[in-house]
């Protein structure tokens, strides 16, 4: 009998802190490798937040931060992690450059698109910047603290693979905004400008 290949999360975890030198430095070569054209500090903060959470099985900055183990307290690690953070939209634009380089290598003639909308909340965001009241899909459509997203993904029925696309987060509060439309429209037109109409009906 073949032995099962899928692993929790917790043997993950095992897995990373048993040979963490060696995975830090495999991904600090993968992160090295995404765009010759990155800051230093762009580059460290991205092999941080991988390491981080692969071995938090999380996104909370907070756990991240404690898994990290540095020498210095984890709230100076916080506040650095934040800082960087701040750079959002260099990060995303990062982000969405990879991911619509991929998945030109997996569109073709017939590939099914489909474009999402949806909502990031934040409970107890008040603070956040830009953020205004969205109704919040995974809590019966109320309305909470957050952000509006947009997603392309692709579907190739041949394969049965769906792959992400692009994704783009922003605020009705955002300077220059003017209609969720025109924010659709956005992403659709970056993504026709790379493959004209192939793939849509």
């Amino acid at each position: 009998m073949v032995k099962s290949l899928i692993i929790t999360t917790k043997e993950l975890k095992i897995i990373i802190s048993q040979s963490r030198s060696k995975v830090k430095s495999k991904v600090l070569n993968l992160v090295e490798h995404l765009k010759s054209d990155l800051s230093r500090p762009v580059l460290k903060f991205l092999s941080e937040m991988i390491m981080g959470m692969l071995m938090a099985g999380s996104c909370n900055i907070n756990l991240i931060a404690a898994h990290l183990k540095e020498e210095i307290a984890p709230k100076d690690t916080i506040k650095r992690l934040h800082r960087m953070l701040l750079k959002g939209s260099l990060l995303l634009k990062l982000a969405n450059g990879l991911s619509l380089e991929e998945a030109l290598k997996k569109i073709n003639k017939d590939t099914i698109f489909a474009l999402d909308g949806g909502d990031i909340t934040h409970q107890y965001g008040e603070k956040f910047e830009k953020s205004d009241y969205v109704k919040d899909g995974s809590s019966k459509d109320q309305l909470r603290q957050g952000y509006w997203l947009n997603q392309i993904s692709g579907y190739n029925p041949g394969t049965g693979e769906t792959f992400p696309i692009l994704l783009y987060i922003y605020s009705v509060l955002e300077s220059g905004f003017k209609s969720a439309n025109i924010e659709t429209f956005k992403i659709v037109d970056q993504l026709l400008a790379k493959i004209g109409k192939l793939g849509f009906r």
